[in-house]
């Protein structure tokens, strides 16, 4: 099942991505799931085997990537699968999807935490949720997080109303 291109733009642009065209977020939709199908393969596995480690080092990545502009996967992306495939750049990250992957990143290290701590169910509970919230994002564009920094930038007037789609 392929979602509509009008519904991907949308989409894009609750994640924060407000220069994309139709045709554009077309042509780059697909590729805007390989850094979340990535994270979310690597967050069920170490939700899975409750390794604080791997969820250290995907803390850093999303840290990273808050800071730096471009989250690590992306580069992969740009620098090998992209001229394999002949397919188009990424676009730049704009501050909701860096703000995503700073909640990401605490998420992250409260998870390992737990698990450090021998809480369990508390950490395969937030885990499960990372998990399948990006997971989520990988298959549908649908980012939670940004949806909810979205609403709260509509209810306060520094959002743009109107983006809910159909």
């Amino acid at each position: 099942m392929s979602i509509p291109c009008a519904v991907v733009a949308r989409r894009l642009w609750v994640r924060g991505f407000r220069d994309l065209t139709v045709d554009e977020a077309c042509r780059i939709g697909p590729w805007m799931c390989f850094t979340p199908m990535l994270q979310a393969i690597l967050f069920g596995v170490s939700t899975v085997t409750a390794s604080g480690t791997v969820l250290r080092v995907l803390a850093a990545l999303l840290f990273l990537g808050a800071l730096m502009g471009r989250h690590p996967f992306d580069w992969i992306y740009d620098g090998v699968i992209r001229f394999l495939e002949e397919s188009p750049k990424l676009p730049s990250t704009p501050p909701r999807r860096r703000a995503v992957f700073a909640v990401g990143g605490i998420w992250c290290l409260v998870t390992a935490a737990l698990f450090s701590n021998g809480n369990m169910v508390a950490g395969y509970a937030l885990g499960t949720a990372m998990t399948l919230s990006t997971g989520f994002l990988a298959l549908t564009h649908i980012c939670i997080p940004s949806r909810v920094m979205e609403w709260f930038a509509d209810r306060s007037g520094s959002g743009k109303a109107g983006t809910q789609e159909s």
